[in-house]
Order: C-alpha cells, then sequence, then structure tokens
C-alpha cells in the first residue's frame, strides 16, 4: 500500500506535465527495433564465471551498477541527444474498452552554457488525446521558451522550464542494480556491456503493480558505457494486469514497452532560440 501511494504521487506529477504538454501544445510513434532477453529472477542465472571473467566490465563496473535515472551520469557530458519512447497497449482492467498511450521525448543537451531542448509528443486515450499533439521546450542558460503548434507560445518561466527541463527520471525512473551478464557489444557507436536486472530491480516512475495485479511477462536490457559511466541504451516490455500506467487513475491491463537511448556523445548539438521567438 505504501509504494502504491508513493507511485500515485509521484505519477500526478508524470501526469501534470503530460496535461501541461497537452494544453500548452506531429509526428509518428518509433517502434523499438532490438528485442530484449528475458527478466531472469536470479542474476545468477544470466552468465556463467568463465564468460563473466573473459568478458568483465572495468572496475569498478565489473560487479554492478546502480542508475536512480537512466539518465545518472549524463550531465557532466559536454553534449549528446536522447530518445525516450513509451507505449502502452492493452485494455481498461475488467473491460473491453481499448486503453492506449504513447509518449516520445527527443532531448538535445550542451554543458556549455547550459543549453538544453526537449520535443515531447504525447497522444492515445489513457491521455485523453485523439491525436498526437506536441510541445518544443528550450532553454538557454536562464532563458526558457517554449512552442505550440509551431508558433512562440507567450507563457511563463515556468511553464517552459516544466518541458525545457523535463528527464529521463520523470518518464521511466532507473534501477536500483544491475550485473553484468558477460555480453560486449558496440550501440550507438559506444563499447558497451550488457547487465541483467530483475523486475525487483526496477524504479519505474509511471508504472506501478496494483495490490491485485501482477506481471505476465517481462523482458529488458541495459546497456552500459564503462567509459562515459552512463547508460547507452535501456529497453522493457512488460505484461501486465491490473496496472496504474502514465498517471492514469484506473488500472489497465496490457502491455507496456519503454526505449531509451543515448546517442551523439560529445557531437556538438544545434540548439538555438526557436523561430520566432
Amino acid at each position: 500500500m505504501h509504494s502504491l501511494f508513493r507511485f500515485r504521487m509521484m505519477s500526478r506529477v508524470w501526469f501534470a506535465l503530460v496535461l501541461l504538454s497537452l494544453a500548452l501544445v506531429a509526428c509518428q510513434p518509433r517502434i523499438p527495433g532490438p528485442q530484449p532477453t528475458q527478466i531472469s529472477d536470479d542474476l545468477s542465472r544470466e552468465a556463467t564465471a568463465v564468460i563473466l571473467t573473459q568478458n568483465a566490465p572495468p572496475t569498478p563496473f565489473h560487479e554492478q551498477v546502480t542508475l536512480t535515472s537512466l539518465s545518472s551520469g549524463t550531465d557532466i557530458l559536454p553534449s549528446w541527444r536522447a530518445m525516450v519512447t513509451l507505449r502502452f497497449d492493452g485494455v481498461f482492467a475488467g473491460t473491453s474498452r481499448q486503453a492506449t498511450a504513447f509518449t516520445e521525448a527527443a532531448i538535445q543537451y550542451s554543458l556549455l552554457g547550459s543549453q538544453r531542448r526537449v520535443v515531447l509528443t504525447v497522444d492515445g486515450a489513457l491521455l485523453d488525446q485523439e491525436a498526437p499533439l506536441t510541445t518544443e521546450g528550450v532553454r538557454l542558460g536562464p532563458d526558457t521558451f517554449l512552442v505550440r503548434d509551431n508558433v512562440c507560445a507567450v507563457t511563463t518561466d515556468l511553464d517552459a522550464s516544466a518541458i525545457a527541463d523535463l528527464g529521463v527520471n520523470e518518464l521511466i525512473g532507473g534501477v536500483a542494480r544491475a550485473a553484468p551478464d558477460g555480453t560486449k557489444a558496440i550501440i550507438n557507436g559506444e563499447e558497451v556491456w550488457r547487465y541483467a536486472f530483475t523486475s525487483d530491480d526496477l524504479r519505474l516512475t509511471n508504472l506501478v503493480i496494483a495490490d491485485d495485479g501482477r506481471i505476465l511477462d517481462a523482458q529488458g536490457e541495459l546497456w552500459f558505457s564503462p567509459a562515459r559511466k552512463a547508460a547507452i541504451r535501456f529497453y522493457l516490455s512488460m505484461d501486465v494486469e491490473n496496472a496504474y500506467v502514465f498517471g492514469a487513475q484506473v488500472p489497465v491491463t496490457g502491455q507496456a514497452v519503454m526505449q531509451y537511448d543515448l546517442l551523439d556523445v560529445g557531437t556538438e548539438q544545434n540548439i538555438s532560440v526557436p523561430f520566432g521567438c
């Protein structure tokens, strides 16, 4: 009950941000590409000791990583962009009424000058939307700008900051513990290792299982770059029954899919005053 209460409190913040984007504000949903590995109930099942020894990531990341937010560590990187997508397809619990939601955030960041740009798109019945709506927030140091319907909006600084400063933690959350499974790859141009986690390790901002609900299936991957000290890709697919998603006040049953990609690390980002502002 306590966890459900905490989630509802956090979900109100998330839902307020979404409602703000609806009130202030198209693009097509992205379909996540790579399919994840099955989440194990026991991290030790993910790989053998021999494989871990041969392919272990460098210290201090050779045993585990903790990411309070999936974007932890990115605030000290010089520049990057990120894509975050969240999708739910299902029904309202106990009914045949369709329940869908889609959110996509395209984020650009430059440490020099404290520059940030977020383009947020929301769609779906759970968010009371029949068509995608997009809003853009830009931060250039102390100044913020908001664009809706391709027109610079006259708003308070708080309105613009809510979008320009929207982060991965508010959209997805983090992972309390993930352990390397011995798999090494190049993803988004970065050398990464795959880390396994259980559903209990997840600290999701916008999904909680009700007391009478359950997870029917869960698959996920976390790819972490020791050199960048940051997650490069996170993918999660969960089939849930009686769950609260995206700040909805009623439970739903269906599939929730989330993906986060960190891209173009070190590449200069073109972040400027939006046209017309």
